[in-house]
């Protein structure tokens, strides 16, 4: 097992300098937790290692040797594999067939399928993974995609693995799961770097941690220096405090939308549920729930069969995502490369394209609204600049601009926060806040119990394709929402939910 040294590696983007002499080792069988803010040059340094950039100074030493990496493959022969944030999981292969993307199974010179299909079969049942070979790509979801792409990563038993964000679109048993098999990884000598946001994982696994900020290396961290996260946010910040999300400047309103007994089955079923003005309420459950596929049907992206959707007590039916953002609703989707972005667009003009209408747009008067927008959620970079090139914090803000300026008043945000650093979380936290404050009912999906707890005025439990509870904040118990969304796994009948009213 050997060494992988970046040694005082610098790289710029025009006048912009995204990593700053930067020197960084990573051992054989540790786990090495990169962090720092959206911007703070992580990704970039992703790129560095995995050979997608060549640095400007510095280089690559691999086991005290120079490694020069013409490009991805030359680091994958080198031993290192990437798991980037932004799934590339191709929908029209099957499962087995994405898992041996770049590899061919021993002893083969020519595509042999039952070949292909048993090596997956292995690599999949070493992870603990149980999906069909034969499913394809289109139809897995977001988590489904990143345990394929680990297992593709982990074939042939890299030096060096970068896992970027690996459980930003895993719910917690997943998650857990994942966080199992780095330290199986760990424990037979691989190198892993793990990029995260959510730092009590950071704590569980990491045996050091590198914190950067605007693009050097500002603070480094062994193991028993990790004392909790409020160390590391300081770290990461600067020791500027992250703002909190302020209580309701005001009771609930009138009724915006009610679903009444929607259902598409086999992704959800007899499903009705209330969103008032002024109010945010969060839905949980674990992946594979439904509450996406629910998401995507209320926005028409994917409509229901079954059931109504009364919008301030009208009946509508949208038919697709336009007309659902004829009727002010509008979805910021989980999938932001798939569902979300155009990559080709500049973030400025990903952000106001629910502002076009046909013919010449009136871009000058656009310009302003995409900054104006920017500001308020500090958006940090450039809005001029392609959307693909930003961070995922910023992709983030552009979705939620998009949305604020389509002048919807019923907000659907499916993980808003995915693999979003805590100081653009705040950022994002607190547009939510005025989003209700202004009089817009807002539905948070998230995987994450500790940020529905923190935001929303009452949860709504799914498991199985239905909600199998119902909760008021302030306070919560975890058990008992953890309880609701294993509900619909059980053999036995589910409990009831809470009573009440949708």
């Amino acid at each position: 097992m050997r060494e992988y040294h970046l040694s005082h590696v610098s790289k710029s983007f025009g006048s912009f300098r995204a990593v700053d002499r930067v020197d960084l080792r990573i051992r054989p069988g540790e786990i090495h937790a990169l962090i720092g803010e959206n911007g703070a040059g992580k990704s970039t340094l992703l790129r560095l290692f995995s050979g997608e950039l060549a640095p400007d100074t510095g280089g690559l030493l691999i086991g005290g040797r120079e490694a020069r990496l013409a490009g991805p493959a030359a680091a994958r022969r080198h031993g290192i594999r990437i798991v980037h944030q932004e799934l590339s999981i191709v929908g029209c292969l099957s499962v087995a067939e994405n898992v041996m993307l770049g590899h061919r199974p021993r002893g083969t010179l020519f595509h042999a399928p039952r070949r292909q299909e048993a090596a997956a079969r292995a690599a999949l049942r070493r992870l603990g993974i149980d999906l069909p070979p034969g499913r394809a790509g289109a139809a897995l979801s977001t988590a489904e995609q990143q345990l394929v792409e680990i297992a593709r990563a982990t074939l042939g038993r890299p030096g060096l693995l970068i896992l970027d964000e690996p459980t930003a679109s895993l719910a917690t048993p997943d998650a857990d799961r994942l966080l199992g098999l780095m330290r199986q990884l760990r424990a037979e000598g691989t190198a892993i770097v793990f990029v995260s946001h959510r730092l009590d994982e950071v704590l569980a696994v990491a045996d050091r941690a590198t914190v950067l900020r605007r693009g050097r290396i500002t603070h480094r961290f062994e193991r028993r220096e990790m004392a909790d996260a409020g160390t590391l946010i300081a770290a990461m910040t600067g020791g500027a405090a992250l703002r909190r999300l302020p209580a309701p400047a005001a009771p609930p309103g009138p009724e915006l939308l009610r679903l009444e007994g929607l259902g598409r089955a086999p992704d959800f079923q007899d499903v009705s549920l209330s969103l008032r003005a002024g109010e945010i309420t969060g839905l949980a459950g674990l992946v594979g729930a439904g509450r996406s596929a629910l998401a995507e049907a209320v926005f028409g992206a994917a409509p229901a069969r079954t059931g109504r959707i009364l919008r301030r007590g009208r009946p509508v039916a949208p038919g697709s995502p336009r007309a659902a953002l004829a009727e002010g609703i509008v979805l910021v989707p989980e999938d932001r490369k798939r569902a979300g972005l155009v990559p080709g667009l500049s973030s400025a003009e990903n952000m106001t394209l629910t502002r076009r209408r046909a013919g010449l747009p009136r871009w000058r008067a656009l310009r302003r609204e995409a900054a104006e927008m920017g500001q308020g959620l500090v958006f940090r970079g450039r809005l001029g600049a392609p959307v693909g090139h930003c961070s995922g914090g910023n992709q983030q803000k552009v979705l939620l601009g998009r949305a604020l300026l389509s002048g919807a008043e019923v907000f659907l945000l499916d993980e808003p926060t995915r693999g979003v650093d805590p100081a653009a979380r705040a950022d994002i936290y607190r547009r939510i806040r005025d989003l209700a404050d202004a009089g817009a009912a807002v539905l948070v999906i998230s995987s994450e119990l500790q940020e529905l707890t923190g935001v929303a005025a009452r949860i709504l439990v799914m498991s199985g394709g239905r909600i199998t509870g119902r909760f008021d904040g302030p306070d919560y118990d975890e058990t008992e929402l953890l309880e609701a969304a294993f509900a619909g796994h059980r053999t036995a009948p589910a409990a009831p939910a809470q009573a009440e009213g949708p």
